[in-house]
């Protein structure tokens, strides 16, 4: 659900997503909120506004992906253990349960 919500938010392709960093919130000096992540069609980073509730999820995942991986894990989105070995998940995997849900819908 939280991949969903940020990426109906931000509009970034599904393997932009599934290859975020962990660290990807930007926190300027107003308070506002942005979203880091490399753009694989222009071949660089790319910095993006947030809303609030978008920059919570994010912390949520955070959170749970410290909890199950620790404090050096390198992606948002980790694989499910115990095959993720420190991987992002996949991009087909989420795109096939995106379809299925539009369908069911």
């Amino acid at each position: 659900m939280r991949m969903a919500l940020i990426i109906q938010e931000c509009g970034m392709r599904i393997s932009e997503l599934c290859n975020i960093s962990f660290d990807c919130l930007i926190q300027d000096n107003e308070r506002d909120w942005f979203l880091l992540y490399y753009q694989f069609k222009m071949k660089k980073e790319h910095t993006i506004p947030i809303s609030p509730y978008v920059a919570t999820v994010i912390q949520e995942q955070q959170s749970i992906v410290r909890e199950e991986w620790g404090d050096n894990f390198s992606y948002l989105f980790p694989a499910p253990k115990p095959h993720g070995k420190g991987r992002p998940v996949r991009p087909k995997p989420f795109a096939d349960a995106l379809n299925k849900l539009a369908v069911q819908k």
